[in-house]
């Protein structure tokens, strides 16, 4: 019966194993798959704009904006600028006309107006705002839903509508750039930069782009505010500026009323910018051709396809703790590939996504290793059933039975006192054997008395040649070994001692040593040793030694080692302490 177990078991896990490496290969292409579909999904993008402040702090903690800003002036109006008692909602039409009177003083190349001029005010209000707009490069803001009056934007340079795209978390990432997305056939960013370089005589190129993904590292780094800002001036301190100091300048006009509007979260730190700061890191983003832009597709898959190979074919071994120690490795490498991909070249390569499908892969390796090692034990508590079977086979054979019967007989002739001593002490071996030979954990009381039976045994053969020093500590009778662990060791070493014995008169020392060392049982056991020596041996006790210690501990929780030193062949087996339950 056992024999046909085996052989079902063996067969089975040849096939097992083929499976399992298929099976990861199977698990890869799956998770590539996984990837193609949802990398450019709005969830996975939610999850790679959510982390990106991560890259942001690295970036500012490594490098430094090497870009070359864009001159532009932010001006706001908020209650320190206005009049007193002036309403902040809507603006007061003539201040607004005195104020960009003062502004067309300065000469700057384009104003940019970002507030709505949607609602009529009073006709001569009105009329002198209009007049204010002539001769100046004026951008307005403009929306399809509040769109600007007739008698603004038909003086005006140019108007664009404004809308950003946010992720989960409030952050704003996003400007929308193109007419089907902004709902408007212009944009406020791009009228500004078109005509900022129509009268500077530069060269910008736009991003053709549906959404734009603003880079707030394109300028120089305030430490003291954690963010990167723009020179901000209030709108009444404009008077004060000596004629011409805007000249060629980009002015972006805005109001500062955080609880009227609120002001935007953004991921390159602990800091909320005013709208028309944002539009400020929009422009200087493309005027610098840092906009962030997401690698190619291909390249992203080539970069998963290599991570994932990693761990699977090179790294991963049956230590699930190194395992996950390689995939952390692997994790931070990915990140510092991100992290420095981002700050130098502005550059996304997906994180989170990969970071979750190397878990998967980490998390099932981890599982078919569990699988697979059951298999293994399986397998060996078979082998193990067939060892202990033939074991006890092997002790009641009749061969046995005839050399213990016949060394016996030689005994009751020469000395029956000698004889029944070693009928009691065989007797209690095979007792003992037919007791625990069936159980996987024995008392290391009982394998001791098991021991000394067979010593006791061996000493009434050999006499006061044979001398065996056993020291045995106290406190492991409370402890638990598996059964027959420590006996082959015993054997191997009374073996190659009676061949010394054969060639010597003297008496040969055996020293055995079972203690408690630091939660492990400690077994050493130490013998004389001629190498010249040969000993029959077919080394099956030590074979089914090495098979117990498989199936009842992992490779790192047991070590069995020899070292042969000034003719002494000495044995150690440590393994873990157990108490009885």
């Amino acid at each position: 019966m056992n024999h046909y177990l085996n052989t079902f078991l063996s067969n089975l896990k040849q096939p097992f194993r083929f499976r399992l490496r298929k099976y990861s290969a199977y698990l890869m292409l799956i998770l590539l798959i996984v990837f193609s579909l949802l990398s450019r999904s709005e969830l996975v993008q939610d999850w790679e704009n959510r982390f990106q402040p991560n890259f942001y702090a690295f970036k500012k903690s490594f490098f430094e904006s090497q870009n070359k800003d864009l001159p532009i002036i932010l001006v706001t109006i908020n209650d320190l600028s206005l009049p007193e008692n002036m309403p902040r909602s809507p603006l007061n039409r003539d201040w607004l006309a005195d104020l960009l009177s003062q502004l067309k003083l300065q000469q700057p190349a384009v104003i940019g107006l970002n507030i709505l001029l949607d609602r009529k005010s009073d006709l001569n209000s009105d009329l002198k705002l209009a007049e204010a707009f002539e001769n100046q490069t004026i951008i307005l803001r403009n929306n399809h839903r509040y769109p600007v009056l007739k008698q603004f934007s038909q003086v005006s340079k140019s108007s664009g509508a404004l809308n950003f795209k946010f992720d989960s978390s409030g952050t704003l990432h996003y400007i929308c750039n193109a007419p089907n997305s902004c709902r408007f056939p212009t944009q406020f960013h791009t009228e500004i930069l078109k005509d900022y370089a129509k009268k500077t005589k530069q060269v910008i190129h736009q991003k053709n782009t549906n959404w734009l993904k603003i880079n707030y590292f394109t300028t120089h780094h305030q430490k003291n505010l954690n963010t990167f800002n723009f020179p901000v001036i209030q709108a009444d301190e404009i008077e004060k500026l000596p004629i011409g100091a805007l000249k060629d300048k980009i002015v972006l006009i805005g109001t500062d009323f955080p609880d009227l509007y609120p002001l935007y979260r953004v991921p390159s730190g602990n800091h909320e910018m005013q709208e028309i700061e944002v539009i400020a890191h929009t422009l200087n983003s493309i005027a610098s051709n840092a906009t962030i832009t997401a690698i190619p597709f291909w390249i992203s898959l080539t970069i998963l396809l290599v991570l994932l190979a990693l761990p699977s074919f090179f790294t991963y071994g049956n230590n699930n703790w190194l395992n996950a120690v390689q995939t952390i490795f692997i994790i931070i490498f990915l990140y510092l590939l991100s992290a420095f991909s981002f700050s130098t070249f502005n550059i996304e390569i997906p994180f989170v996504l990969p970071v979750l499908l190397l878990t998967i892969l980490f998390v099932n390796h981890t599982g078919l290793l569990h699988f697979n090692e059951k298999i293994n034990r399986l397998e060996t508590e078979v082998e193990l059933k067939q060892t202990k079977i033939d074991f006890l086979s092997n002790e009641l054979h009749s061969h046995s039975l005839f050399n213990e019967l016949t060394r016996l007989s030689v005994l009751i002739r020469q000395n029956p006192t000698q004889a029944r001593e070693y009928l009691v002490e065989f007797a209690e071996m095979l007792r003992a054997s037919l007791k625990f030979g069936d159980q996987l954990m024995v008392p290391i009381r009982n394998q001791v008395e098991y021991l000394k039976s067979y010593i006791n045994q061996q000493q009434i053969i050999f006499g006061e040649r044979l001398i065996i020093n056993f020291s045995f500590d106290e406190k492991l009778s409370n402890f638990v070994a598996p059964w027959h662990i420590f006996y082959p060791l015993v054997e191997n070493a009374i073996k190659y001692t009676e061949a010394l014995l054969k060639t010597e008169d003297r008496a040969s020392t055996i020293r055995m040593n079972l203690e408690l060392i630091n939660h492990q049982i400690h077994f050493s056991i130490s013998n004389p040793f001629h190498g010249n020596l040969k000993v029959a041996s077919t080394k099956t006790g030590l074979k089914n030694l090495k098979k117990r210690l498989d199936f009842a501990y992992s490779s790192e929780q047991y070590k069995l080692e020899s070292h042969f030193d000034d003719s002494i062949w000495t044995s150690i087996l440590t393994i873990p302490a157990s108490k009885i339950k």
